[in-house]
């Protein structure tokens, strides 16, 4: 699934989520009276819909994490094919201890 085709499920579902635990939708679950596994139809209704909200969000997910996964492997594949195999040195890095001043005369 594409980037585009899940963001337009993402929206459809925010769009269904909001109608039916508002106004409208509210009504259909607004009962008691058929008890679902012990619990009133009002209960499960919301439940219902946070389980289709996280099937919404896993498919989401794994949407934007194939598409950055074929990112991460071109980026792979470009710092493979530079001479220093990516571990080019960077000046003023963490490591870098080029700029420290070490005093002979004084030591730890």
């Amino acid at each position: 699934m594409s980037k585009r085709a899940a963001n337009r499920l993402f929206i459809a579902f925010l769009i269904g989520y909001t109608l039916s635990t508002t106004y409208p939708g509210a009504l259909i679950g607004n009962r008691i009276d058929p008890l679902v596994l012990g619990l009133p139809f009002s209960m499960v209704w919301v439940v219902l819909w946070v389980v289709i909200g996280l099937i919404v969000l896993l498919a989401l997910g794994r949407a934007y994490t194939d598409d950055d996964a074929d990112d991460r492997i071109d980026a792979h594949d470009r710092i493979a094919e530079r001479s220093d195999g990516g571990m080019a040195k960077h000046p003023g890095g963490p490591f870098d201890r080029s700029h420290a001043r070490i005093d002979p005369e004084r030591r730890a």
